[in-house]
Parts: structure tokens; sequence; C-alpha cells
């Protein structure tokens, strides 16, 4: 439908439940670019999803997406292994790793971005489904972080 008539003007006070507005049924209306920046910038990401979706490329998780471009990885080249296809951190991860042992293109870094030497352990990130005790705990955690008062003050 398409906005017939604006009974209320923006910045009145209006109540709940009371109209604002007419809408016409049936009617196709114009379609005028966004006002505001943030919705423009909403809108974005989830046409972006949608046109890669429907191109065949594949769908990064934004940890996935993060780690391709610092590595410098062609997301259609890694395989998603990930709900519906997507690729997840640890495709990208796994697919780094095995460009690196086979000695294939070594990822060019970016001049701009200062070398940070890291000691690297033998530990491996690995994900394990949360315990039914954890999960409480955690439960109970975010409860108390969430009901806890915001000021205390003291007299």
């Amino acid at each position: 439908g398409v906005i017939e008539e604006v009974l209320k003007n923006e910045g009145d006070t209006v109540e709940s439940g009371e109209v604002i507005g007419k809408f016409k049924e049936g009617a196709a209306g114009e379609s005028k670019p966004a006002e505001s920046k943030s919705e423009a910038k909403a809108e974005a990401p989830k046409a972006e999803e949608k046109s890669e979706a429907a191109s065949g490329d594949a769908i990064l998780s934004p940890a996935a997406r993060k780690l391709a471009e610092e590595n410098n990885v062609d997301p259609s080249a890694v395989k998603g292994t990930g709900k519906d296809g997507r690729v997840t951190k640890e495709d990208v991860q796994n697919y780094v790793d095995s460009n690196k042992s086979s000695g294939g293109a070594p990822a060019a870094k970016p001049a701009a971005m200062p070398e940070v030497n890291v000691a690297q352990g033998e530990r491996a990130e690995k994900r394990v489904p949360m315990t039914r005790l954890r999960a409480s705990i955690a439960k109970r955690l975010v409860d108390a972080q969430q009901t806890a008062a915001m000021l205390t003050t003291f007299n």
C-alpha cells in the first residue's frame, strides 16, 4: 500500500493506539531513496547478502569475512560447511592453513599494517558444546548482571 493521508506531523505528541496516517491498499507508490543514513546502512547489508546468494557466491559469517579480508582470501574459493553452505571462520582458517602448508601462493599482507610478533602456542581453537552446569551458571550470571542496580550511592 501507499500512505494516502498523514494525520499527525513529525514532532507531534500522540497517544498509544491513536491513528497517525491512512494507507491506500493496492496502490503502488514511487520508490524513494532512504531519508536517513542509518536506514540506508541497514538496508545495504541485506541487499548485499541477497545479491551474493543470488549470484551463487559464498555467504560468509562476519568472523569469516574479517578473517578472509585479513588473509586476502577469495571467499568464493572457500567451500562452506556451515548452515545452508555458509562459510564459517573455521572454513577460512582451514583454507589459509592448507594454502600455507601446500606452498600455495602466500597471502600478501597490507604494507600499512605493522608486523606484530605474537607467540604462537600449540593450542588449537576448538568449540565444544556447553554442559548443563555451565549453561545454568551463564544464565544466572546474565540474570544477575541485568537485574543489578545501575547506580549505587553512599551517604
